[in-house]
């Protein structure tokens, strides 16, 4: 089931979470966090989000293993 949020929701949340990016850009866990809830919503801060996860986490294939995900799935929306 595709996760949805009403338009109203999504710009407090996607306000909340652009403001905890802010505030720790360092924090790994929070930039984690913060990608899951724009993974469907906002590809661009999506790929953004990971590839500054990738730079603090270089060890953690979580990072590289979601961007490959991301890049076949924008491959397959293509035409």
């Amino acid at each position: 089931m595709p996760f949805k949020v009403a338009d109203s929701d999504y710009s407090a949340f996607s306000q909340l979470w652009r403001k905890q990016v802010s505030k720790y850009p360092d924090n790994p866990d929070v930039v984690w966090n913060a990608a899951w809830f724009f993974r469907r919503l906002d590809d661009e801060f999506y790929e953004e989000l990971l590839r500054r996860g990738r730079v603090l986490e270089p060890e953690k294939d979580r990072w590289s293993s979601a961007l490959t995900e991301q890049e076949k799935r924008n491959a397959a929306s293509k035409p």
